[in-house]
């Protein structure tokens, strides 16, 4: 039996990563409600067409269930908290810190597994409150963990594996809780849920898929198959918008043929938003030519690989720099002539440099078996900053210099993640993100050092850009794009951070590296604008699994 679900004309369904959630009994449905920029949690049972919001649950995103069904965690991404709340009422509960959650479940011990940020392996914590403890550790070629679920018994919880930013390079992995013993059991596969019947389902090339799973033995038999054709999903997150009950309901949303199409947009500061080009398409890492006549851009085809493009700001002209592999994160060298990005070979990550007017070859700069990702050069273009993710310390700052040889050291490696380094214009200070106050802050520090370092960001912050006189910073959170003013004379002096351009937009597969860019004249801005898709309808499959 099948049925559709239609939400009310006042709400849409939100398509951040997965807004769909079925108690074990497949009674109750929660689901994450958009109205403009807010989320909101709201309950309905499936016997009961009368949707009902969740109170103080504004900000809600990527909900789980408790295993009796009485509670609902989810993630809040006003104040980057871990909550529950009680399915009855009463306000919402604090559980830890969880800067940009991707996925948790409740265990039947009482126990929550979670993904607290992108760079970052699963932690754990009492859903009764206490200290979140590591769960996974990050390994060679890893920069991320996330969805996870506990198995049945609680002895083991599954996963999905991050090596590229892309998702059809994601795996689906098995750990034992006890043993710590960690096995992949499906590639090229991210966000499985399992079900008691037998089936592990999972989310790939945009396709919810099944298989056959042992999971005692952490096995998968025989051959996956296909459940339903072209699901929503997150591409940024890779999230499938589906759910399934132990009693056999599957509830999900289907894509729009233009889910992953975007448009490039300026934006100025009193929020006019003007088309940048003609095309939509699969549009990430917008980066403007030092003279500002061109804009180099990351595109995704359908085989869920990026190339680099360059766009010519006066015609709208598209040309195609790269075709082999997968190819990302594009950084323009200072004098304009040439670009900097990232690909991705076979589980080997390359730094490539290469003409901006597409002639030539590209040059070789770094190769690396752990995720890398360039960020920004030094104004002689001598140094370029980069992130690189190491197993044991995550994300770290380093520099590459390329005065006597290809020499690459570290800048920032602590037991805490720093990612996304930026030179100021004059090359005297170093902007990037910690979260060694167990927040996504952006900092600044003098360049080379040593020096004090200098906190930008008060509430939460990441993907810093200067403006191009260096006497403006400017960063990401959650309500848009904030601005500071910056004053190095006599000393580092910085303003408060105050809202330029509110609203959403698109982020990266990658939290190392900005997607938005800054104009010459600071007063507008290239970015990806959020585009809400008037999605109202969940479907509904009754007795499927019989």
């Amino acid at each position: 039996m099948r049925f559709v679900m239609t939400l009310p004309q006042t709400a849409t369904l939100a398509l951040r990563a997965n807004p769909l959630l079925l108690s074990s009994d497949g009674k109750h449905l929660a689901y994450v409600a958009q109205q403009g920029d807010n989320t909101q949690l709201v309950l309905r049972e499936l016997e009961d067409s009368e949707p009902k919001p969740i109170p103080g649950t504004l900000g809600a995103y990527s909900p789980f269930f408790s295993p009796d069904g009485s509670w609902i965690g989810y993630f809040d991404a006003r104040d980057s908290k871990l909550k529950k709340v009680a399915l009855t009422g009463g306000t919402p509960v604090v559980l830890c810190p969880a800067q940009f959650g991707l996925g948790a479940s409740w265990g039947e011990d009482g126990s929550i597994i979670f993904a607290p940020d992108v760079f970052s392996g699963l932690w754990r914590i009492q859903a009764a409150g206490g200290k979140a403890e590591p769960v996974t550790q990050l390994q060679q070629k890893e920069y991320t963990h996330r969805w996870p679920q506990i198995l049945p018994g609680g002895k083991a919880v599954i996963f999905t594996i991050g090596t590229s930013g892309a998702a059809n390079a994601a795996c689906v992995a098995a750990l034992m809780l006890k043993s710590g013993q960690k096995k992949v059991i499906l590639e090229g596969a991210s966000d499985a849920r399992f079900s008691p019947t037998g089936q592990l389902f999972f989310v790939r090339a945009g396709n919810l898929m099944a298989v056959r799973f042992d999971p005692a033995g952490l096995k998968v038999m025989g051959t996956p198959f296909l459940v339903k054709r072209g699901i929503g999903t997150d591409p940024s997150v890779w999230a499938g918008h589906y759910s399934l009950s132990h009693s056999g309901v599957l509830a999900y949303a289907l894509a729009a043929e233009d889910d992953d199409l975007r448009s490039l947009a300026w934006v100025d500061r009193q929020g006019g938003m003007q088309k940048l080009t003609v095309n939509r398409g699969a549009f990430s890492y917008p980066r403007l030519s030092p003279d500002g006549r061109q804009l180099a851009v990351a595109i995704k085809s359908q085989a869920e690989k990026s190339n680099i493009w360059t766009v010519d700001l006066a015609n709208g002209a598209f040309k195609r720099l790269t075709s082999d592999g997968h190819n990302l994160l594009p950084v323009w060298t200072p004098d304009g002539k040439k670009l900097t990005y990232a690909s991705v070979h076979d589980g080997e990550w390359h730094l490539y440099r290469m003409p901006a007017d597409g002639s030539g070859t590209a040059e070789l700069l770094r190769k690396s078996e752990s995720p890398c990702v360039p960020n920004s050069w030094s104004q002689d273009g001598r140094s370029l900053v980069f992130t690189e993710f190491a197993p044991d310390t995550g994300p770290d700052i380093w520099i590459l210099s390329l005065e006597g040889g290809n020499n690459a050291r570290p800048y920032l490696c602590t037991p805490y993640a720093e990612w996304g380094g930026t030179f100021s214009p004059d090359g005297h200070w170093l902007a990037y993100t910690s979260n060694d106050s167990g927040l996504a802050q952006v900092y600044v520090q003098p360049y080379p050092g040593p020096g004090e370092r200098y906190q930008i960001s008060t509430a939460e912050g990441r993907e810093p850009v200067w403006g191009h006189d260096g006497r403006e910073l400017f960063f990401r959170y959650w309500k848009g794009l904030m601005e500071v003013g910056i004053r190095t004379d006599p000393e580092f002096n910085p303003d408060p951070p105050r809202l330029v351009v509110p609203g959403e937009h698109e982020t990266g597969d990658i939290d190392a590296f900005p997607n938005y860019d800054v104009a010459g004249d600071g007063q507008r801005f290239v970015l990806i604008p959020h585009e809400q898709k008037d999605r109202r309808q969940i479907n509904i499959d009754l007795n499927w699994l019989k």
